[in-house]
């Protein structure tokens, strides 16, 4: 995907990073870094032009037959590109592997190579391909390798930041489809898709790149536009929907009421009992019991005890 000459700016005129710029300054470089010891072991550049020059001719050739360019002017790219012989057999070898894909798959492009610029994330980017993939929208990217399998993390964070590009841009026009990398082996062996449905975890990650090459830069980690905060509306309640059952507030054991005072009634004197002159010893000494000795008992006659008792009649006196 070519890179615009001057680099990416915002509205304001201000240069931003490209994706490139912050996958490439983040990503795993253990691979590479064993690959640029086996270049140097076998006494070869580090970077060789007509690797990179084979990648563009087929990218450029997969492009051409997406617009539905003619056979002839196809044919022409990777001869008017690549010197070597063995470099163009390579670049028809990824070729192949594109139409072998195409025939598998119903493509029909809808933008090309389009330049695109954050404005709430302040970084910049060009897309390869926008198609519907049959019958989805998605993003399509093109890799060549040696392999069908390589693919790395910093190219699924490179098609993450592509695809919101697009969506900021083209909001009306989500990518239903998801994500396409299609991997173009330039050994003849058969193509890889690598197909992501979605890629919320690289997007996140990429932005956390990107603060940290903020960072590094002496910016600001806070981007220069912030999204508007939407506010939720408070959730009402629908008339279907039973009511929740509310729980009985604990209440205080009720006081128990103070007795109310009945009204006075006055009471009438009560009279004193007489005090017995038997109680008291003589008169003006301290109160003391005094015990009284019975009456002697008297002997009665049987007659006088039957005349108690009536059983005798006295005899009337003349």
């Amino acid at each position: 995907m070519p890179r615009p000459k001057n680099g990416y700016f915002n509205a304001a005129g201000q240069p931003v990073p490209g994706t490139h710029d912050i996958t490439g300054r983040y990503k795993e470089m253990g691979g590479l870094m064993n690959w640029a010891y086996s270049q140097g072991k076998k006494g070869v550049p580090l970077y060789q032009r007509d690797a990179l020059d084979i990648g563009t001719a087929v990218h450029r050739m997969a492009e051409l037959d997406l617009r539905g360019i003619p056979e002839r002017e196809i044919e022409r790219v990777p001869y008017e590109t690549l010197q070597a012989s063995v470099d163009i057999d390579k670049a028809w070898m990824a070729f192949r592997q594109f139409r072998d894909w195409r025939k598998e798959h119903e493509v029909r492009a809808i933008a090309f190579e389009e330049s695109l610029v954050s404005e709430i994330h302040q970084y910049g980017g060009t897309l390869d391909v926008i198609a519907l993939i049959d019958g989805a929208r998605g993003l399509l990217d093109f890799k060549t390798s040696k392999t069908a399998g390589d693919i790395y993390l910093d190219q699924r964070l490179v098609m993450a930041a592509h695809g919101n590009l697009w969506r900021e841009k083209h909001p009306e026009l989500p990518l239903p489809g998801g994500y396409h990398l299609i991997s173009l082996p330039k050994d003849g062996s058969k193509f890889g898709h690598h197909a992501f449905a979605d890629l919320s975890p690289e997007w996140e990650m990429f932005t956390l790149q990107l603060d940290c090459w903020r960072i590094e830069k002496g910016g600001a980690r806070k981007r220069a536009v912030k999204p508007a905060t939407v506010v939720p509306a408070p959730k009402v309640r629908l008339e279907t929907e039973a009511p929740k059952p509310e729980m009985p507030k604990p209440r205080r054991p009720a006081r128990k009421p103070k007795p109310i005072a009945e009204p006075a009634v006055a009471a009438a004197p009560v009279a004193k009992a007489p005090i017995p002159q038997w109680a008291f010893a003589r008169p003006g000494e301290q109160l003391c019991m005094v015990e009284i000795a019975p009456p002697p008992p008297v002997q009665l006659s049987m007659a006088e005890l039957l005349r108690s008792y009536g059983h005798i009649k006295e005899a009337a006196t003349c």
